[in-house]
């Protein structure tokens, strides 16, 4: 099995991030974006066409053009670590993936439709890169183990 777009090496993968510079911060997003294209290769292409962008704000997101993560949510919550920024970067990569973006603006003008989609978008993208996570790390234990 290949590698993951995200695991867990040591304990310091866990260390929060408080005061990582917003370099430091743009490295574990490069570095993520390697280790996902050689998960998904033929996904390649968008994972590297895609810019990441980081904001003040507490919010991440996607345009279709960029993938904007929020920094500030760091201040409000002082447990983050490299691990959520990988994921909150794959996350965002995964909804171009899926082409969400095409669906949301598809239901532009019914909100409520539009907010249930995206959870159900979120939980699903959330569950996957979970359950690869899991695996990968299951898999991990197992041969330290025989």
């Amino acid at each position: 099995m290949g590698s993951t777009a995200i695991t867990v090496s040591s304990k310091s993968d866990f260390t929060p991030c408080t005061s990582l510079s917003k370099d430091a911060i743009k490295e574990i997003l490069i570095k993520m974006r390697m280790k996902a294209s050689k998960t998904f290769p033929f996904l390649s292409d968008l994972i590297y066409s895609r810019e990441f962008q980081l904001s003040d704000g507490t919010e991440s997101w996607t345009d279709g053009k960029k993938i904007v993560i929020g920094v500030g949510l760091a201040a409000k919550m002082p447990n983050i670590n490299r691990i959520w920024y990988e994921f909150v970067g794959l996350h965002e990569t995964m909804h171009l993936v899926f082409q969400h973006l095409i669906r949301f603006r598809a239901m532009k003008g019914q909100r409520n439709e539009h907010i249930l989609y995206n959870i159900l978008a979120d939980r699903i993208i959330n569950e996957m890169i979970l359950d690869q996570m899991a695996t990968k790390n299951l898999m991990k234990i197992g041969r330290a183990h025989v």
